[in-house]
Parts: structure tokens; sequence; C-alpha cells
């Protein structure tokens, strides 16, 4: 078949979600109300993992 290829195709890169072991790993990132970034480096990316982050409060909130 002649002609360009589909985008599908093109894409570089493993299938899937990376891990902490693979060369790109997941990363949190929240903004609290007052501007303050937080960011995480993750060991997956399931729930169990990332829902205790969003109930954590900062020590310093209101």
């Amino acid at each position: 078949m002649a002609g360009r290829k589909g985008l599908r195709n093109r894409l570089k890169g493993a299938r899937g979600r990376s891990t902490l072991e693979k060369e790109k790993p997941p990363l949190f990132g929240m903004i609290h109300r007052k501007g303050e970034v937080v960011i995480q480096v993750l060991a997956n990316v399931r729930q169990v993992t990332i829902k205790p982050l969003i109930k954590i409060r900062p020590t310093n909130a209101t």
C-alpha cells in the first residue's frame, strides 16, 4: 500500500503507562489553593497509590 503511514504507525515508545523502573517514571502534581505546587514521583499509577496523596492536607493549610 502506497502513501503515508497512519498516525498510530508512526508513534514511538512502548505501549501503556510508565512505571518507576522505566525511563520515564509517572509524576503526580497538584496545585494548592495558595498557589503551592506539589510534584511527586509515583511507583505506579494505581488508585491505591494516588488516592492517599489527594487526601493529605498540607501542614500550613487553614
